[in-house]
């Protein structure tokens, strides 16, 4: 017996359109139908022939995920204590086109402008870009004429499409955080080397807090004694971090010092990522949701794809995560 689409559609007694649409297209089908044709596929083990949806759409039928790889500063990808935000990137992406006609691909390149247009549409049907890109980068994004939607520091980007995480609402909601523990004079912590995300946290931080004390420095040391400063003169209760990677710095090296932040202050760090299991105790962190940002832009891209969306405008709030317990 052939398993095909015909065989699925009698199944479930839809038209085999029906079939299709549930997986190409499958917010142009009920929950119901969707769920009842995709039960029937799985118990006949039935998949949609990929490279017969690309011939009547008469594309490549893959979509591509660009990674520009910016040297060793780049500071996703290159550093391995970061590699979680990549995954999720991927495994989010993965998860989603599983279910899809399109196939799915990687592409990494040393330069945007290396590329161009006709290179870009013989290998795929749209884009999907990987982390920040700048206005210039863009731009000739832009000029390929081809669906795309850049991601997850794109916020900044307003006139092209994109997917992004909301920084400063991040920055805002670890001051809430703080502010509903109790504490009124809180500690920023941040650096000079990522001015385009760190500023927007910091400025959320401050629109709870202006008054609070910034401690911007990639010198670890100056970091240090300016904290230490502060701990001995009892001019803050609270430390909120730009990101989970200083948080962890900052106890590791003032417990070194005698100073045990965790039992002195409410902390805060950013990003919710693996780094906080080394410490005895988990603090609250700010997650990025980098799995709806990207699995939410490959949803959009299908729409424009399919010419049913023109821009793409997602901003995504981050979420607390409380400590454990809390």
């Amino acid at each position: 017996m052939k398993v095909d689409s015909y065989l699925i559609a009698k199944i479930v007694g839809v038209s085999q359109a029906t079939v299709s649409r549930a997986f190409s297209n499958p917010d142009k089908v009920s929950a119901a139908t969707r769920q009842k044709i995709m039960d029937a596929a799985e118990s006949m083990s039935y998949k949609p022939d990929r490279n017969a949806s690309a011939l009547r759409r008469k594309g490549t039928n893959t979509i591509m995920l660009l990674y520009v790889k910016r040297g060793s500063g780049d500071y996703w990808t290159n550093v391995k204590r970061n590699y979680w935000i990549y995954t999720e990137a991927l495994l989010s992406l993965t998860a989603f086109f599983e279910n899809q006609t399109y196939l799915f691909e990687i592409k990494q390149v040393n330069s945007i402008f290396s590329l161009n247009e006709s290179e870009i549409k013989e290998h795929c049907d749209g884009v999907i870009v990987f982390d920040y890109v700048t206005k210039e980068e863009s731009a000739h994004i832009a000029d390929w004429n081809i669906p795309y939607v850049i991601c997850h520091r794109s916020i900044q980007l307003e006139k092209y499409n994109h997917s992004a995480t909301d920084n400063k609402a991040g920055g805002r909601i670890q001051a809430e955080y703080l502010k509903g523990q109790g504490c009124m004079s809180p500690a920023y912590i941040m650096d000079e080397e990522d001015p385009f995300t760190h500023d927007l946290r910091r400025e959320g931080f401050k629109s709870v807090f202006p008054e609070a004390v910034i401690i911007n420095s990639s010198d670890p040391q100056k970091i240090k004694a300016e904290l230490i400063g502060c701990i001995e003169n009892k001019t803050i209760d609270s430390i909120a971090f730009v990101n989970d990677m200083h948080l962890v710095k900052t106890v590791i090296r003032l417990y070194r010092k005698g100073y045990s932040l965790q039992d002195l202050y409410p902390l805060i760090g950013y990003d919710n990522s693996t780094e906080l299991l080394v410490l005895d105790s988990k603090p609250a962190s700010i997650d990025i949701g980098i799995g709806s940002i990207y699995s939410d832009a490959a949803e959009e891209l299908l729409k424009l794809i399919r010419g049913e969306a023109e821009f793409i405008n997602l901003v995504h709030e981050p979420e607390l995560i409380p400590p454990p317990g809390d």
